[in-house]
Parts: structure tokens; C-alpha cells; sequence
């Protein structure tokens, strides 16, 4: 099948009835998350097989000005049987015509897949470097590490009695206590959000994002994809996330709260509140998010892990790089880091 875009809409409505039914998709490989990447374009690409979408991926393509070259990316792709060695040589021949008139000299993917190492070796296999084992955060785009919930054929009995007694405990309290949590996908309720987000970062110093970012998810996602997720306690909102739906998994991504009544454990109950959405959609995996490490020293380690007991921490596959141009690629390594202290500059806010 050729590259398309949006404008083939035949295309486009087959593409995504495959992502979401596919058992290794992700919100990052929708056409709604590729349009959020203002600074970069993108394209589809699939594979077939008797008339059917068997793998495919989207791509996100940015020119690099200081090298005049670009870079290619595959969040969180491709999707479909990624362990087929002859699927992957197709596929890569497929998207040939973007490596030369995009002038690629790179392209990263990271599959939405627990790691494997026979996949591993396909890939391999196919020309792609390997991220190592256990990376360290720092050396790759997306985390390896994250906490999910299996929630396959489970009712929100079984989930809920799955948990810890000091987690059931915790969610009870937060109710009992007065924690009401609403969610919606109005601009009103992301603004709210957004302060939430601001005061968090201020308080833990982790880099920001732009308002104009958040809004821009909230312009790309419908209300059967995305929700707002708010805990309020009499007029004080507590805390709040944002969190997808995309095929079988319901993924927490961004969370925020206040500095006041967090005695009241508002995140308990607005975490219950969003795995409940899994369980109502007969998704199979609730996922709380990537964490920066295995270490279960952290505050994150923590708090997550009061609720997955039944998969707990996962490592995902990694990060494969295939290299068309080493030159450049030896150069980009080097002032990768600089690009990175400018987006992050950049996507900051002022938080005065």
C-alpha cells in the first residue's frame, strides 16, 4: 500500500479500525496524536495481506536545521505482527520514498510491546540498532518502565478487591471525606487542569508544558478518546489527569494536583474513577504511566504500585534506531543534547 495522508479519508477510515484492534496500539501512533507534533509531518503507511491491514505505522518526520537533514519517528509503532521479519523488510521498503525525499538519515521506533527479545532479533536482523537492555531513561524517548493493571473480563469488584487493603482503604476515605470527581472534555475544566499542572511542577521541578499544547490535545482527541479527570473538595479543585482511550488500554499520562487537603487522598479516588473507565469499556490494560526507572525508592514507584498487583511493573521492548546516513547520525548524537535543553526551554512556562 502507498504512503497516504488524512486527505484519503477511504484510507484513513481503514487505518484506524485497524489501530484500534490491534492488540499492540497506541494513543501515540492515532492520527489525532500526530497532529498534535506541530513541528513535524507526518504520513501512514501499511502493509497487506489478502486485502487486509497487517502491520503498519505512523510516521512523524522534522527537518534538523542545524544539519539540514531530518529524522524519522514511530511512537510507540509499528502496530500489527511486529514479529514477522518479511512484514518489516516490506514495510521498510514502503516508506523508501520519504527517506530520500525527506533526506532521512534516521529513523526510531519504540513497538508498544513487553519486551521480546525473539522481536529484538528480528529487528536486528532487519538493520536496526538495539537499545540495551534496562536503559537509562536519559538515552532513549520513551520510558521502558511502566505500571498497568490487567483488567481483561475483570468487573470493578475484582479489580477493586485486587488492590492493597491500604489502597481500599485510601479510595474509601477520599469519598467519605467529600472528594467529588467529575471529567468532561471542555476547555473550562483543561484550564482548571493546566493550574493544577503549573502548581505541581513549581512544587516537584520536572520540566512544563505549554498550555497551547494541552488545549492542541484537546482540539485532536473526541470525548470517546480523551477525558479531563477533576477531584474537587467543596470549591477546591484537588487534582486532575488526563488520560486516553485507544483500542484495549486506558493510559494515565499527565497528573496533577495541589498543595492543599492532600490528607484527603483526591488522587485515590480519581484514579479508581479512571480504571473504572477501562473496566466500563472492556478494555484489558489499565496503564498508570512510564516511570524513569525500576527503582521502587521513588514517590511515583509508590504510588503506583498501590494499584497494580496483578501485572505490576512492566518492561516494554525498547528503542530500535536504523541508521541511513552514519555521518550524520554520529553528528546528531552529539548535539542531540543541545536540541533537547532548547525544546525543553522552549515548551517551559513562566511560572510566576
Amino acid at each position: 500500500m502507498p504512503i497516504f495522508t488524512e486527505h484519503d479519508s477511504k484510507e484513513m477510515k481503514r487505518y484506524i479500525k485497524f489501530l484500534k484492534e490491534s492488540k499492540n496500539s497506541s494513543f501515540m501512533q492515532s492520527p489525532s496524536w500526530a497532529n498534535i507534533k506541530k513541528n513535524w509531518k507526518h504520513f501512514f503507511v501499511c502493509v497487506e495481506n489478502d486485502g487486509k491491514i497487517v502491520i503498519g505505522m505512523t510516521m512523524l518526520i522534522q527537518y534538523v536545521p542545524i544539519i539540514r537533514k531530518s529524522i524519522m519517528y514511530c511512537p510507540r509503532g509499528p502496530v500489527g505482527k511486529i514479529d514477522d521479519n518479511d512484514l518489516i523488510k516490506r514495510l521498510l521498503d514502503e516508506i523508501k520514498p520519504l527517506i530520500k525525499g525527506y533526506n532521512v538519515f534516521m529513523l526510531k521506533l519504540d513497538p508498544n510491546a513487553l519486551y521480546d527479545e525473539k522481536i529484538r532479533t528480528i529487528f536486528k536482523e532487519v538493520g536496526f540498532k538495539i537499545s540495551k537492555k534496562c536503559p537509562k531513561r536519559e538515552s532513549i524517548i520513551q520510558p521502558v518502565y511502566y505500571m498497568r493493571i490487567n483488567l481483561k473480563d475483570k468487573k470493578e469488584n475484582d479489580i477493586f478487591l485486587s488492590f492493597p487493603t491500604k489502597t481500599r482503604y485510601n479510595i474509601r476515605y477520599a469519598y467519605k471525606k467529600g472528594i467529588k470527581v467529575q471529567y468532561s472534555n471542555k476547555k473550562s475544566d483543561l484550564k482548571i487542569f493546566y493550574s493544577l499542572f503549573k502548581t505541581t511542577v513549581a512544587r516537584d521541578n520536572f520540566p512544563g508544558k505549554s498550555y497551547e499544547y494541552f488545549e492542541s490535545i484537546l482540539e485532536n482527541f473526541n470525548s470517546d478518546d480523551f477525558r479531563i479527570y477533576l477531584a474537587k473538595y467543596k470549591n477546591y479543585y484537588l487534582a486532575g489527569a488526563l488520560t486516553f482511550k485507544f483500542g484495549n488500554e486506558v493510559f494515565y499520562l499527565y497528573g496533577a494536583t495541589s498543595n492543599e487537603y492532600r490528607n484527603l487522598k483526591p488522587m485515590y479516588a480519581l484514579q479508581w474513577e479512571m480504571i473504572k473507565w477501562g473496566i466500563e469499556s472492556k478494555c484489558e490494560i489499565y496503564n498508570l504511566g512510564g516511570l524513569s526507572s525500576k527503582s521502587n525508592n521513588t514517590g511515583l514507584y509508590k504510588f503506583k504500585s498501590n494499584f497494580c498487583t496483578s501485572l505490576g511493573l512492566v518492561e516494554y521492548i525498547g528503542e530500535f534506531t536504523k541508521v541511513y546516513n552514519k555521518f550524520y547520525y554520529n553528528l546528531y548524537k552529539i548535539i542531540y543534547p543541545t536540541i533537547v535543553k532548547f525544546n525543553s526551554k522552549k515548551n517551559h512556562f513562566n511560572i510566576n
